[in-house]
């Protein structure tokens, strides 16, 4: 064999090892049921205090006179949330990048109905004193076209759901993906959730509320 064709040879197996080495390091490794299940734990229970800031009661408020007339009211200083930079670095290191811009979209943009021209405006703010929450009575605003006529709809947040980890149960694990059932603590819903792996680390990819 002929120099150039043992080097061409070399050069191709040194490529091959070369991208397989780089395949299997992208490569998450698959989770045991247990670690499955611990994951999903983990992940369920500290989506419970996201789903209320975004979608149910919110952070507590205090009020502040100046802010009679304002659409906001600041919410009270605490150890792990007092800016919206805060609230958007949990929903990150909980939830997929796809899920964790819908959550954010909600909190931090809102959104304008195309159709109904309803506005659903941004929860959170960095407002003159601080982190804002809208408050509650104005959550919503706008007309919808109902049976007998327009009708003014408003929203105010809803109860959020707490789910018992505890009653975890995997339905599939592969090395993109976890799907397990989890059932609510007071026994009445089930659902099931799903978690990617995203740059190696694993994250829910279905709503938890």
């Amino acid at each position: 064999m002929g120099k150039i064709k043992r080097r061409i040879i070399s050069l191709c197996l040194l490529l091959f090892i070369t991208i397989s080495v780089i395949s299997l390091s992208g490569c998450t490794k698959k989770l045991s049921e247990e670690e499955a299940i611990a994951k999903v734990s983990e992940l369920v229970d500290a989506s419970y205090e996201l789903n209320v800031i975004v979608y149910g009661e919110g952070l507590p408020t205090i009020e502040i006179p100046e802010e009679k007339d304002s659409l906001y009211k600041t919410v009270m200083e605490n150890e792990k949330y007092n800016s919206t930079s805060d609230i958007k670095k949990a929903i990150n290191e909980v939830f997929s990048s796809d899920y964790a811009d819908v959550m954010i979209t909600t909190a931090f943009v809102g959104i304008k109905g195309e159709i109904d021209s309803s506005i659903v405006y941004a929860r959170y703010i960095d407002g003159r004193y601080g982190l804002a929450m809208l408050k509650d009575d104005i959550a919503l605003k706008g007309e919808v076209e109902g049976e007998d006529g327009k009708e003014e709809i408003d929203y105010d947040g809803f109860k959020v759901i707490k789910y018992d980890t505890s009653t975890v149960e995997i339905k599939k694990i592969s090395r993109r993906f976890v799907e397990a059932y989890v059932t609510s603590e007071d026994g009445k819903t089930e659902i099931l959730v799903t978690l990617i792996s995203e740059n190696g680390v694993w994250k829910l990819d279905t709503p938890t509320y």
